[in-house]
């Protein structure tokens, strides 16, 4: 979505349509994020299919899985905190090393229990 928007604000000549296509793309960019981030981890497997591939998962801190409205609200948050440069480094001074949209939502990245059972 967002490569898509900035090819066409290329193209684009008119300052309005540039202006549209901006905020179209932007908008496409937090939608698509929040949605993909936040029904994939609130699923079973805790996570998409990168988390899946490195057998990780998203969970509250007591275990439990987050639920759709916490996977959300984290999805959102990481967006917002990725457009920090400095703030996605947190999570390097953390004792849990969670990210401040952990912190924020009570949530970790674990292994998953396929690791847990080789």
């Amino acid at each position: 979505g967002l490569l898509i928007g900035l090819v066409s604000l290329i193209i684009q000549e008119e300052e309005g349509m540039f202006t549209t296509l901006l905020l179209g793309t932007i908008v496409g960019y937090f939608l698509l994020g929040w949605l993909y981030y936040g029904l994939t981890e609130s699923s079973k497997a805790g996570g998409g299919l990168g988390k899946r591939m490195a057998k990780i998962k998203v969970v509250r801190v007591d275990g439990s899985s987050p639920g759709f409205a916490v996977a959300s609200m984290r999805s959102l948050l990481k967006i917002l905190f990725s457009l920090f440069v400095i703030l996605p480094f947190v999570a390097l001074f953390t004792p849990r090393k969670q990210g401040l949209h952990d912190l924020a939502c009570g949530t970790l990245v674990v292994p998953s229990e396929n690791i847990e059972s080789e």
